[in-house]
């Protein structure tokens, strides 16, 4: 699932001012949209499929992504 987007290192992103953003164009399930001011933002993290592509289209390393998914504790007796 997607964790975190660093803001201040889209800032200085030339792609995201130039060319519009790639994390947000690569995301299949857009879970990650843009802002009024062209930032990248997590809209909808439970759609996030954990697929790491907005990770590796990132050029400023700006996407956290956890690969970890919640187990739900049981107890056997």
């Amino acid at each position: 699932m997607i964790k975190s987007i660093n803001r201040e290192k889209c800032n200085s992103c030339s792609l995201r001012i130039n060319t519009g953003c790639p994390v947000s164009d690569s995301c299949h399930t857009d879970a990650i949209k843009l802002n009024g001011e062209g930032f990248p933002y997590i809209a909808y993290p439970d759609d996030c499929d954990t697929c790491f592509i907005c990770y590796l289209d990132c050029p400023n390393e700006a996407v956290e992504v956890s690969a970890q998914i919640p187990v739900p504790f049981m107890t056997v007796y």
